[in-house]
């Protein structure tokens, strides 16, 4: 949480006392992409790629030096990763 504190702006009420809480750009959450966040979503793309490519899981797995249950999970994820 301490982390992304600085994504959220200090709130600001308007006329009638509420308080309006916004993000910050996506694209300023993007350049303080760590480079394990970076290698998640690379992975991700590489895995899903050669899912629709009509590979299996294991083949996937023995390629890219990863355990079945790591590609498994990857597989299973949405389709973009969060964040």
């Amino acid at each position: 949480m301490r982390r992304h504190n600085a994504c959220l702006k200090p709130p600001d009420a308007d006329e009638n006392g509420i308080v309006h809480v916004s993000l910050a750009d996506e694209q300023d959450m993007r350049k303080e992409m760590s480079p394990i966040e970076a290698r998640i979503r690379e992975r991700h793309r590489v895995v899903h790629a050669l899912l629709d490519q009509g590979h299996g899981i294991r083949e996937i797995a023995r390629e890219l030096h990863m355990g079945g249950n790591t590609v498994r999970r990857t597989a299973r994820a949405d389709r973009s990763p969060p964040g």
